[in-house]
């Protein structure tokens, strides 16, 4: 049964057009990810505080408060000089060029 729920759930993943952050982070299903918080959870979806959602979502500026590139996910987490203590505070790989390395945990 299990199994069969496993199968089923990677076919829905697999074709769905939606959450595309999220399949960029995490190719296959896995039960061990269904663990996450607020935050985290943003950052996995691309939705919350990211100015490139608030751009898409309610019409505001795309643009990083910093006012060096737009505020994806990727800018605000990994490169965004504003938003270095946070990183320093809350993450172990600080130096991930990516947010799937970032968000690694094996």
């Amino acid at each position: 049964m299990r199994k069969n729920t496993r199968q089923s759930w990677q076919i829905l993943w697999d074709h769905s057009s939606k959450v595309i952050q999220v399949k960029s982070l995490y190719e296959k299903v896995d039960e061990k990810r269904l663990l996450g918080d607020f935050y985290l959870n943003q950052i996995i979806t691309g939705h919350g505080a990211f100015k490139t959602y608030q751009d898409r979502s309610f019409g505001k500026s795309p643009w990083c408060f910093c006012g060096k590139d737009e505020g994806t996910v990727e800018h605000t987490i990994i490169k965004c000089d504003a938003w270095q203590d946070i990183r320093d505070t809350y993450f172990f790989k600080k130096n991930s060029s990516s947010i799937k390395e970032l968000l690694q945990y094996n």
